[in-house]
């Protein structure tokens, strides 16, 4: 198992090598100020491994008969609390500073 080290966190699998059929548990802890933005977990053939979000920074799946690639992403945390409120809308900007005040 390949767990690839991202910026602005910190990725740990619980197990460094695992059996087929064992459940692995990931745990993710950003930076201050940051978020995690993506989590891409593939076996050798470059197929999706199905995973489940613990909700606490952890994220469990079940290991194949394969090698297992697991890497993330963090970015900053946004100031805006709005999800539809998009970055490149041209009253992002506004909405920041109406939040502000």
């Amino acid at each position: 198992m390949t767990v690839k080290p991202a910026d602005n966190g910190t990725v740990k699998a619980d197990k460094t090598t695992a059996a087929p059929g064992t459940k692995v548990t990931i745990s993710l802890k950003p930076n201050a100020g940051y978020v995690m933005k993506s989590l891409s977990i593939t076996d050798t053939s470059g197929n999706s491994i199905t995973y489940t979000d613990n909700e606490n920074g952890g994220f469990t799946f079940t290991m194949p008969n394969s090698k297992v690639t697991v890497s993330t992403s963090f970015g900053k945390q946004s100031e805006n609390p709005f999800i539809d409120v998009a970055e490149p809308a041209y009253y992002y900007d506004a909405v920041l500073w109406a939040v502000s005040k």
